[in-house]
């Protein structure tokens, strides 16, 4: 549960830290699991594959190495570990108590794998342009992050 100053600073910036909700056991599992999507030994398939030693985009326009990361939307299509995290009952009180909604909707998840000293940065951007036949736009983000999210090694920013 999210405390009055996390709420508040959500209505006042737009964003909040929550609270640690996955022990070295679960973040494990996940990083397992995410192996075996990206090595394609899962039965199911996620719906999106960006493979970050294509030379390609999905426009055929060539890709700088600067530029390569791996992508995958809808990860929990290819693994229960993953739909476990969509369902997560921290993730879902948190962003109902953000929202006010008694019902929430699983737009789609996303893993954005960027692997060390191949992987480049992802520019400063909104996501909601990306998403215009969603209305109202009363989208919620949950971040979770499975590594270490240091200024060192490139952790995500947010502007108010």
């Amino acid at each position: 549960m999210l405390r009055a100053e996390q709420i508040q600073e959500f209505h006042e910036c737009g964003f909040t830290k929550g609270d640690v909700i996955l022990n070295d056991e679960q973040i494990a599992l996940l990083l397992r699991e995410l192996q075996l999507v990206m090595d394609g030994k899962t039965e199911r398939k996620p719906v999106l594959y960006r493979d970050m030693l294509a030379k390609v985009n999905e426009y055929g326009e060539p890709i700088e190495q600067s530029e390569q990361f791996i992508q995958i939307v809808n990860i929990w299509m290819a693994s229960d570990a993953f739909l476990e995290l969509a369902l997560h009952p921290v993730i879902n009180e948190d962003i109902a108590q953000l929202t006010g909604a008694d019902t929430l909707r699983l737009w789609h998840d996303q893993i954005v794998y960027k692997p060390p000293r191949t992987g480049g940065p992802t520019y400063w951007h909104q996501d909601f342009p990306a998403w215009p036949l969603i209305e109202p736009a009363d989208l919620v983000g949950a971040w979770v992050a499975l590594d270490d999210a240091v200024v060192e090694n490139g952790c995500m920013w947010m502007v108010p």
